[in-house]
């Protein structure tokens, strides 16, 4: 991770000298650290949940394919497949950590999400580009959090230890 904030904190230091405002490359390094948070956050659940090393490891990767497969293709094919309403489509983009990390990333650059058809001008109407913004961070922030949490939890009660 530091590596990649690294590198990632050098490319937006290159766009601030050749332009880029300082808000814009805080937004986007703040996005990309949100979800190396939120992956991090459900790897340690894994990590702490699962029996041996290899089933951790194996659990990992079925759950970053299921995530990064039931996101773009995932709404695509309920939308268009079995005519899902937008309502439910737009729920399951905010609780997609990928989704919601790609929702927000776009909306950052270009505020109208027309271009990804009827869910993203379902997402914008709805919430308006600032609270898209907001929607897509809670999301990343809570996929940080929860999967820490309970997997400190789990710890905790594993060892007898009292949480209060």
């Amino acid at each position: 991770m530091l590596f990649r904030s690294a590198g990632i904190g050098a490319a937006a230091g290159v766009g601030i000298l050749r332009g880029m405002p300082v808000s814009f490359a805080a937004l986007l390094f703040g996005f990309v650290a949100a979800i190396t948070l939120s992956f991090t956050g459900i790897g340690l659940f894994l990590a702490i949940a699962a029996v041996n090393r290899q089933r951790a490891i194996a659990t990992a990767v079925i759950v970053w394919l299921g995530l990064v497969v039931f996101g773009t293709l995932g709404v695509l094919t309920a939308f268009v497949r079995w005519g899902t309403p937008a309502w439910s489509l737009v729920t399951w983009t905010f609780i997609n950590p990928v989704e919601a990390y790609r929702i927000g990333l776009l909306t950052a650059i270009d505020s109208d999400l027309s271009l990804l058809g009827p869910i993203g001008a379902t997402i914008i109407k709805a919430l308006g580009p600032g609270g898209t913004i907001l929607a897509s961070a809670g999301t990343l922030i809570a996929w940080s959090t929860v999967p820490a949490l309970a997997g400190l939890v789990w710890v905790r009660r594993s060892q007898g230890v009292r949480l209060l």
